[in-house]
């Protein structure tokens, strides 16, 4: 806190030695972070690695979300997005969702407003669930581009949504 940040490595043996794309808090209050081969958790004294069968979705994991049911949303090198439900340290159901149902199968941007409502950008405008109802924006809705940037979405807190676009 304060101007005397100070900077670590995490270290642990749970946690592989290689890049990490995203990071999030969860429902639990535990930091979960993405990796090339998988997702790991952090309570603040232990790092734990997300069980689920991440081999299904054949790429490598990018950007996640939480929504307001405390599921896991990802993307990465794969078609469209998951959906895992979490128990713990565990993944106990996965569904996947990719064309038709979203615009595109290239997801630049996985996020959750203050409703607990998931946005997913891609290459073809936003897709947004709010748990059970899907609706879609492009150009026509009044993006300024169909191509939305990556991770470039802001929640403002007041029922606004900033979204970025190429």
């Amino acid at each position: 806190a304060g101007s005397n940040w100070k900077f670590a490595l995490a270290t642990d043996p749970v946690v592989p030695n290689s890049s990490f794309y995203d990071i999030c808090f969860g429902p639990d209050k535990r930091m979960w972070t993405t990796s090339i081969d998988g997702v790991y958790i952090f309570d603040g004294s232990v790092w734990r690695r997300f069980e689920f069968d991440n081999r299904r979705l054949g790429g490598h994991l990018r950007d996640m979300t939480f929504d307001a049911a405390g599921n896991l949303w990802l993307s990465g090198g794969f078609a469209g997005v998951v959906r895992i439900r979490v128990s713990g340290n565990r993944g106990t159901q996965m569904d996947a969702f990719s064309k038709p149902l979203l615009a595109s199968d290239l997801s630049l941007l996985v996020n959750t407003d203050n409703r607990g409502w998931v946005w997913i950008g891609g290459d073809r405008g936003l897709d947004v669930v709010d748990g059970h109802n899907w609706r879609r924006y492009s150009q026509d809705d009044g993006l300024a581009s169909n191509d939305i940037a990556e991770k470039a979405f802001w929640d403002d807190g007041d029922g606004t949504v900033w979204i970025g676009t190429g």
